[in-house]
This record gives C-alpha cells, sequence and structure tokens, in this order.
C-alpha cells in the first residue's frame, strides 16, 4: 500500500462508478488469485527469485522476458517515488528548490537506504510509510467534513458520473486502478524471509482485503469531495483548496514524503536479491505491471502445473514433480486472465501516451 492511491479518485473521475467499482474488484481479486499461485510455482520450481521461477518453466527465453519486465517494474517505480518526493519538496518551498536538483540529491541520498539486504529491517520503515498514508487520509477526512463549499465537501458533494465521461481518456484509468495492487515482483523475497511459511495465504488474503478496502475508500472520498476537478495525484487538491486548512495539508504532503522514502529501500532491495542488472531498456506503460503481476505467474502456473511438460532436461531436476495439479477450469482461468490482462496492458499502455485533454 503506496502512494499509488493518491490517484485512485482520478481513475474513478476517467472510469465513472460503475467500471471504477468494477474494475477495482476484478483487479484485487485477479491480483490476489495470480499471487496465492506465486506461492504454489515457487515451491515446485524449489526457487524464491522471480526470474529463476521463469527460467525454470520456460527456459532463457522466459528467464529473458522475466528479467527485462521485473527490472523495469521496479526502476520505474523507484523513478517515480523520487520524481513524486521531489515535486512534493518543491511545492512546500517553490522559492528555495529547484526540482532538477532536488531529484538529483535525492538519488545519492537514497542510494544507502538501498545497502539493507534484509526485509526484516526494512519491515519497520515500511510499516511507518503505512502510518503516514493512514494519516494522509484522516486529512482529507477532516477537510471534507470541515469544508461546507460544494467541490470540496463530504456534506455538500461534488457532481459525479456513473459511466466514463469520455470513452477516449476511460482506458488510461486501466494502470491507475491496477498499480495499487502489484507486489508480485517483492513476493518472492518476501516469502523467503517468512519465518513460518504456512502464514504467507493467510498474510496474502489479509493483505489485499485492506488494500482493496482502504483504495476504495480514496476512490470515493476523493471522487465525492472534488468530483470532475479532481486531479491526477487527490494531494494536490488538498494543497491547492484555499478553503482547506494549509498547515494541516502541508502536514499531508510532509506524510506522503514520508512514505515514499520508506517505500524506496524495499522496491531496491528485490531488484538487489535478484540480479545486477544494469542495462535497463526504456519501457513504459501498465503493461509492465500487468505481466508482472497477473501474466508471468499465470502463465508459469499453466507451464509447471498444467501439463504442458516441454521444459528441458537440464530444467526437469530442479523440479518437486507433481506437487500441484491444475484443472481444467483453473486452466481457463489462467488463460482468461493472461488474454484479458494482456489487452488491457496493451490498451492502457497506448493511451498512457495521449493527453488527458
Amino acid at each position: 500500500m503506496g502512494s499509488s492511491v493518491l490517484s485512485v479518485p482520478f481513475a474513478f473521475k476517467l472510469s465513472g462508478w460503475y467500471f471504477a467499482l468494477t474494475l477495482l474488484s476484478i483487479f484485487a481479486l485477479s491480483n490476489l488469485y495470480s499471487s496465492l499461485v506465486l506461492e504454489k510455482v515457487m515451491k515446485t520450481a524449489n526457487s524464491n527469485s522471480f526470474v529463476d521461477i521463469a527460467k525454470i518453466a520456460f527456459g532463457r527465453k522466459g528467464f529473458g522476458f522475466a528479467t527485462i519486465v521485473f527490472c523495469l517494474d521496479l526502476f520505474f517505480c523507484g523513478a517515480m517515488y523520487v520524481v513524486l518526493i521531489a515535486d512534493s519538496l518543491v511545492s512546500l518551498y517553490p522559492s528555495f528548490l529547484n526540482a532538477t536538483y532536488v531529484k538529483t540529491i535525492l538519488v545519492v541520498t537514497l542510494v544507502p537506504f538501498t545497502w539493507f539486504k534484509r526485509l526484516s529491517v526494512l519491515a519497520y520503515s515500511s510499516f511507518l510509510g503505512i502510518v503516514a498514508i493512514i494519516n494522509i487520509m484522516a486529512i482529507l477526512i477532516f477537510d471534507g467534513v470541515t469544508s461546507d463549499i460544494v467541490g470540496s465537501s463530504l456534506f455538500f458533494v461534488s457532481e459525479t458520473a456513473t459511466l466514463p465521461p469520455s470513452l477516449f481518456e476511460f482506458p488510461q484509468s486501466f494502470g491507475l486502478l491496477f498499480s495499487g495492487f502489484v507486489c508480485s515482483t517483492l513476493l518472492p523475497s518476501l516469502y523467503s524471509e517468512m519465518k513460518n511459511k504456512k502464514d504467507y495465504k493467510n498474510m496474502i488474503k489479509f493483505s489485499y482485503i485492506f488494500v482493496f478496502l482502504f483504495s476504495l475508500a480514496w476512490g470515493i472520498l476523493g471522487y465525492l469531495m472534488f468530483g470532475s476537478h479532481v486531479l491526477p495525484a487527490v494531494s494536490e487538491n488538498m494543497t491547492r483548496n484555499v478553503n482547506y486548512d494549509q498547515v494541516l495539508n502541508r502536514v499531508a504532503l510532509w506524510f506522503l514524503i514520508v512514505s515514499l522514502v520508506t517505500k524506496y529501500p524495499i522496491i531496491m532491495n528485490a531488484l538487489n536479491l535478484n540480479l545486477g542488472f544494469n542495462n535497463i531498456v526504456s519501457l513504459l506503460g501498465s503493461f509492465i505491471c500487468i505481466a508482472v503481476a497477473i501474466i508471468v505467474p499465470c502463465l508459469c502456473h499453466l507451464k509447471l502445473h498444467g501439463g504442458f511438460d516441454t521444459r528441458s532436461n537440464e530444467l526437469r531436476p530442479v523440479l518437486n514433480k507433481s506437487m500441484y495439479k491444475i484443472s481444467f477450469t483453473e486452466k481457463i482461468l489462467c488463460l482468461v486472465l493472461v488474454v484479458c490482462g494482456s489487452i488491457m496492458g496493451i490498451i492502457g499502455t497506448i493511451w498512457s501516451f495521449f493527453p488527458i485533454n
């Protein structure tokens, strides 16, 4: 759970109530399923490395594909955090700070945080980030309750739409709604450090239920308060609205900065534990997130447990054979997730290059 929830109200604006609630539910369930499948794949492949699992299932080509999407996903998450931290600091002190210099200093400053190899150490900073995001929501609710002006109040809500106001802008909501549930690249590292691995399923279920309800609350609150005027990050509405307590909302920005700083080392930790990859090709779009969260786990599940035994002889000995067998219905479900995920990922990626207006 991180800063991506700040964009959920904007996704509600692009997709309308019906599709926003439907897609948010589908994305939560599909990510929950793929995360549970990933545990089976890790056990069968006898590996806790995301890219090694793809190599065991699909050979060198699978390894290459998984390496690219894995690195790009984590790299762009890290880059997004740096940009958001810098923009937040500049908005707090516009007269003193330059965005380019701040980003450069941040990259250098945050590097030492990536040296921690154990997630048990980073868990405390992650918890601090969650507390920060919850505090931002508390400030948002306070703003909505204390305002009596339409367009900024929870008592006098803004005009909203049931269906997408613009079909052309609608696909841009796919990645915004999906990104809050993506954690597949981190799960193998997390699983390897769990003392009691039997708790993995319960941990995953609880986490996704909590994140779904939290994202749902963000979307509903932000969309009701700001309606069609909600900005890509709802924190922008909070800091720009003169009707709100500006001191309190500047505190909200500091909470956002804390949340981003605490998430950065966790993202880079997964990259450090899996690869020494330094030649990353530029590739943007929601397809990367969908690939690592849905497509790769489901394809590996089909390959390892679906009876498609086309692996080379050199890879077969490392497998725990016949640990899981999947039914015909589950095969169909995996194929549907792969096909639909690919289609939505491609459309979302293409549409992400178009301007909102």
